[in-house]
């Protein structure tokens, strides 16, 4: 067996770039990053164990209502599947299936866990982003080139060219070691689902449309605010509580979606989290064009009970985890 290397190396991933953020996004949240090339959080990863792999596409797909795309594999032996919303944000189901030293960081977690693990800000320009970090004291490595992804059912090769590019943070790193920054080829990746329709977003039963925030539960809230807020993004709401979660924290903002820090205030969702992980991904909330028929497809083909909660003025329930691998999933309208 390979011995496991703990040097963090980049998920294989595919990304999608989403909104041009506006310069004025950020005239109040502190420095700001290099001139248009910031942009929203394009897609979270949750893990899941290779033998939970199909089981968890099921769920997704038949049980909770999402479009899936087919499996796609890469070199470094992991396999994904991608569920894409209309605005080109998605969340990625991964798992390794092979032990190597760019899966054994991965390998290492699921020894424990499965669940959210990743979560990356899309960049116009990764080079740039990556002189920034440096300027702001962030150490980093890239930007580092995508390895082919493949179609599992046949191995035809998606793009001679890499998809996309990515940075990593070095040190000062994002709580759980997180975060990554990523700079996708938008004309190659349009040329993919002309090529390969069946990778395109395509619509949802549960009328899923964009991710609307990853929760991260953190164990040093004034740290983490002070991460976030040195890279140049506006964190605000530091007080906020979310009481059908058991937490509180601030969102971190970005165009289009943000990022939730979340700390424990009792019993709850997050509380278990703490317990079981410390810190890290808890999962996501993703917007839905009708929660009544996203409720009613998911109860009808789990039976789950699903709770309708108001927070902030707007619906939403939360689907039980044990249908989604500790991967908190809720919807909002």
């Amino acid at each position: 067996a390979v011995e496991r290397n703990k040097t963090r190396l980049p998920l294989i991933v595919l990304s999608v770039s989403l909104f041009t953020w506006a310069s004025e996004a950020l005239a109040n949240g502190g420095p700001p990053g290099p001139a248009g090339i910031d942009e929203g959080i394009d897609h979270v990863t949750m893990l899941v164990r290779p033998e939970s792999f199909p089981q968890t596409l099921a769920v997704f797909s038949s049980d909770l209502g999402f479009t899936t795309t087919p499996v796609l594999t890469s070199p470094a032996a992991t396999m994904s599947s991608l569920v894409w919303f209309p605005d080109l944000t998605y969340v990625e189901i991964a798992s390794p299936f092979e032990e190597n030293p760019l899966t054994a960081p991965f390998l290492d977690f699921l020894d424990s866990h499965e669940g959210g693990k990743f979560y990356a800000i899309g960049t116009a320009d990764a080079l740039a982003w990556s002189s920034h970090l440096t300027a702001a004291g962030y150490p980093n490595t890239g930007p580092i080139a995508a390895f082919p992804l493949m179609l599992e059912s046949s191995g035809q090769v998606l793009s001679v060219d890499p998809l996309w590019q990515s940075v990593f943070l070095t040190a000062q790193i994002a709580p759980d070691d997180s975060l990554f920054f990523i700079e996708n080829d938008d004309a190659q990746v349009q040329q993919m689902f002309v090529d390969h329709p069946a990778l395109a977003p395509s619509p949802h039963a549960n009328t899923a449309q964009s991710l609307e925030t990853v929760y991260l539960v953190v164990e040093d809230m004034n740290a983490a605010i002070a991460f976030y807020e040195g890279m140049g993004f506006p964190v605000v709401g530091r007080g906020r509580h979310i009481h059908h979660l058991g937490g509180r924290g601030p969102q971190v903002i970005f165009p289009g979606n943000t990022l939730t820090l979340l700390e424990s205030t009792g019993p709850g969702v997050v509380a278990d989290f703490v317990d079981a992980r410390g810190e890290g991904v808890l999962g996501a909330s993703v917007r839905v064009a009708n929660l009544l028929v996203a409720k009613l497809v998911i109860t009808c083909n789990t039976g789950a009970s699903l709770p309708l909660v108001r927070h902030r003025g707007r619906w939403r329930f939360v689907v039980p985890p044990e249908l989604t691998n500790d991967f908190l999933l809720e919807m909002v309208q």
